[in-house]
């Protein structure tokens, strides 16, 4: 929903973007083994770049220019928790025990970057 408040404020032709924790695919079928154990409903709301594409796309009020994952936005993430930790900050344990188990297999940053309509 906040594509169509946020694209107000920019000029047609204008970009937009994102960049927000996601999936390299969707997960269907069950969690991945590796990630089963530390695994938190909220984090289905993690979508893939083909998934964020497909969702911009169909409101018509912007074509996707870039949708992929930022490369080793997994370790970025694991590095926030750890610097967050490390000062005494909130830091799920369960988060970084999940990005470590993972390892950029499954989870990371998706990117997208968009042109208004």
């Amino acid at each position: 929903l906040y594509l169509g408040y946020i694209s107000q404020f920019v000029r047609p032709g204008g970009f937009m973007a994102i960049v927000v924790p996601g999936i390299v695919q969707e997960v269907t079928g069950g969690v991945p083994s590796h990630l089963a154990a530390q695994w938190q409903w909220d984090w289905y709301s993690f979508h893939s770049p083909h998934w964020w594409k497909q969702h911009w796309e169909k409101t018509e009020m912007v074509e996707v220019q870039v949708a992929d994952m930022v490369p080793n936005g997994w370790q970025q993430w694991l590095s926030w928790l750890e610097v967050c930790q490390e000062e005494g900050f909130p830091a799920p344990p369960e988060e970084i025990d999940l990005l470590r188990a993972d390892a950029g297999r499954t989870l990371g940053f998706t990117r997208l970057v968009a042109r208004r309509n």
